[in-house]
């Protein structure tokens, strides 16, 4: 926090010459860029779900069609759209090249990192649709190369998702120096209230948490309240009807949030992603992005109206999830398999992890966005190669101690009972041995989870780094 202070500092000595209205513009320019961009990685990730669905037919996973459209619906650069067929007022380039923050500025060369990560998009929407229309996927080598291309997807979303939050913080850091008249204060104040806790909501669907939210959702709540309060009794047509239609959003919100911690119940055609995708990705965003005229485009557009001399608010963007079919002769083997019993078995194990290690065996240790939950002290998981057979060899260590070592995912599945230990940390660390045909090794992991069904979840490793997934008994 220090650096970024530091670094507003020198904004604010490089915007010297310039009227506090040109600074409030640009950095409103860069946010209505990055909300923009939000809206066309939308439509690119509807685009790649239809990728990733066509290609599952060809391993017995069955899918449904969310969509109806393909790349030549679309520009060749949904970042440009000359028609302006997608976009609100300007194409997100559109709006990049007015903004002219200085070159050194933090912002401006996030806001660059931001811009290539959705040219990189861009470009391999077409690379994927091309390879899978041009080869025969009843190939494993070929079908293999498509889920590759959906893996690299997958992580330019996860750098989109993480350039973006940080752009926030930076105008969240400059929102705070501003001075403004008491009840524009009131009001913006009243809106961060709204939209803090909302993304820490969001955040914990995207961890795939359904629990501990209760806090952040009642303070939501009662800055709903606290703006029914504000508006009431006041005469402001505009004002009023602005702000009922953010209420009305915001109260939308907490029915879905709440119909997501009490239930798991999706539509059918959703049942591939999940719970925790469907209400981030489908009914969540809906009611707070463009997308779906929801809050945020709501308060962004009072505010612009009502000359708010405060910054406006980033959207919240979707994340991809490449869905990984288990070939149903893999999924009879896993049945069959004998169970490789860990070595705590011991009620009462002799070490408690007290914490999740940072370096294992000499490798960086990463920590996966997911986290396994469960309601029991055992959890038994499936260790599976996920459709590429690769000639990955893999360790596996949990909890510091190794339960299978220099194992071939392509000789035979595995299935492991692991004893968690309640008092104290658990985990499960992917370690590389090789780096196979197609590196990073890469390990299917599934498991029964607490409200019945089973999640999937991927870990990644090579020979400097090895990914962890940390298991959490409720």
């Amino acid at each position: 926090m220090r650096i970024k202070t530091i670094v507003w500092c020198l904004c604010f000595i490089c915007f010297s010459s310039t009227s506090y209205g040109q600074e409030l513009k640009q950095i409103n320019n860069a946010v209505e860029y990055t909300n923009e961009t939000i809206h066309g990685m939308f439509i690119i990730h509807r685009l790649l779900e239809l990728n990733n669905q066509d290609i599952n037919k060809y391993v017995d996973l069955e899918g449904y069609k969310l969509n109806a459209f393909g790349n030549g619906d679309l520009p060749q650069d949904i970042f440009e759209d000359p028609k302006l067929e997608f976009y609100r007022r300007k194409a997100p380039n559109t709006i990049y090249k007015e903004i002219t923050l200085p070159a050194s500025m933090e912002m401006k060369q996030s806001l660059q990192r931001l811009k290539t990560i959705c040219s990189d998009i861009n470009g391999l929407r077409f690379s994927v649709a091309d390879y899978i229309s041009s080869n025969d996927l009843n190939s494993p080598e070929k079908l293999g190369t498509v889920y590759e291309m959906l893996q690299s997807c997958e992580q330019k979303y996860e750098n989109y998702y993480g350039e973006r939050a940080y752009i926030s913080s930076l105008r969240a850091d400059y929102a705070n120096k501003i001075s403004a008249g008491p009840n524009q204060k009131r009001l913006f104040d009243i809106y961060s209230r709204l939209y803090d806790p909302l993304n820490i909501i969001m955040m914990e669907v995207k961890k795939n948490k359904d629990y501990g939210m209760d806090g952040h959702l009642r303070n939501f709540q009662a800055a709903i309240a606290e703006l029914e309060s504000y508006v009431s009794g006041r005469t402001n047509k505009t004002l009023l009807t602005a702000n009922k239609n953010i209420i009305k959003k915001a109260k939308d919100i907490v029915s879905l949030v709440q119909a997501y911690l009490t239930s798991s119940d999706i539509p059918k055609e959703h049942t591939l992603y999940g719970k925790f995708y469907y209400y981030h990705n489908y009914k969540l965003l809906h009611k707070a992005n463009y997308s779906g005229i929801g809050m945020i485009y709501e308060m962004n557009e009072f505010m612009k109206t009502s000359n708010s001399p405060y910054p406006m608010f980033l959207e919240i963007p979707h994340y991809f999830k490449v869905i990984y079919p288990e070939r149903k002769e893999k999924v009879s083997i896993l049945a069959e398999v004998p169970e490789v019993e860990t070595s705590t078995e011991a009620a009462t194990p002799v070490a408690v992890v007290s914490e999740i290690p940072t370096v294992f065996e000499e490798r960086e240790v990463i920590a996966s966005d997911h986290t396994v939950y469960t309601d029991k002290t055992e959890l038994t998981v499936n260790l599976y190669d996920h459709l590429l057979l690769d000639g990955d060899i893999v360790s596996i260590s949990f909890n510091g101690e190794w339960v299978l070592q220099n194992h071939s995912l392509e000789a035979s599945p595995k299935k492991l009972k692991l004893k968690l230990n309640p008092n104290g940390k658990n985990y499960l660390l992917l370690h590389a041995e090789n780096l196979g045909r197609r590196p990073p090794n890469t390990i299917g992991i599934s498991y029964l989870a607490p409200g019945g069904g089973r999640e999937k979840i991927l870990l990644r490793s090579d020979l400097e780094k090895s990914e962890l997934i940390e298991i959490i008994v409720q």
